[in-house]
């Protein structure tokens, strides 16, 4: 338990001040529910990526930069149930399965599908690219695995910004709160005001804190836990000033120090 005192002796410090670590952890309580969340978030993430990504796309990749041209026919040729473009930007097309044999360079036969804009007659002789490594993976010149290519990547992709945007938000909330106790100017504020809204909810509320910040009125409001806004609500019955410390070049970033967790 952080005593008042601890913090008056804080505020008497010029900036930037040595904050202990006993004040550091009471700034940087709520942490480890930003961290459990962001592992939620991660996993939560990580699966929905494991089901979109469209993997097959590695096959291309590694037919882009390492296939080896030959020549294949066509054996089947079967409708996928699927279309590339949207009639705005690229003319929609069907796309199809198609199944091929060929020869590898020692003469084997391999079979192999891939998919390809349009219908192919079976019996249609093709030029083909296929791993002389893994010869199974091959694809018609011009054909795919993954139709939209790369745009289906960063599709895939693009649930991962979440849990990126949350640890880049909790490191910036996590050097503002300790910046705050360093650096923050320290002036006398007052609790404009508490409320909940729905009244009846006992869990929150809100609260209106007002100070000067380089001889300039500012008033912002935040939402409260319940223990916080209980505190706050005996600090404006009792209308005493509060300690508020905000950042220099930012005085919408502030702090109350009677209200630390």
């Amino acid at each position: 338990m952080v005593a008042t005192q601890d913090w008056h002796a804080l505020l008497r410090q010029a900036p930037p001040r040595s904050v202990p670590e006993t004040l550091r952890a009471v700034a940087l309580n709520g942490a480890r529910r930003w961290q459990v969340s962001l592992v939620g978030i991660g996993i939560f993430c990580t699966v929905i990526v494991a089901l979109l990504f469209p993997w097959p796309i590695i096959y291309d990749i590694r037919l882009d930069f390492g296939g080896i041209a030959g020549r294949g026919v066509v054996l089947s040729s079967v409708y996928a149930k699927r279309t590339y473009g949207d009639d705005i930007v690229v003319r929609k097309q069907l796309v199809f399965s198609v199944r091929i044999r060929f020869s590898d360079a020692q003469a084997r036969e391999h079979e192999a599908t891939s998919l390809v804009l349009g219908y192919v007659k079976p019996g249609t002789a093709v030029d083909i690219e296929y791993l002389p490594s893994s010869p199974t993976v091959a694809r018609l010149i011009g054909g795919f695995f993954v139709p939209g290519g790369l745009w289906e990547v960063l599709w895939g992709l693009a649930f991962l910004a979440p849990p990126l945007f949350g640890v880049w938000n909790y490191r910036r909330w996590r050097r503002s709160r300790l910046a705050l106790l360093t650096n923050g100017i320290s002036v006398e504020g007052h609790i404009d005001n508490v409320w909940r809204a729905p009244p009846e909810d006992d869990t929150s509320g809100r609260i209106a804190v007002s100070y000067r910040a380089g001889g300039v009125p500012c008033q912002h409001s935040m939402p409260v836990g319940r223990e916080i806004y209980r505190r706050a609500s005996a600090l404006f019955d009792s209308q005493r000033p509060v300690h508020v410390l905000h950042a220099p070049d930012a005085p919408r970033e502030y702090v109350v120090v009677e209200l630390m967790p």
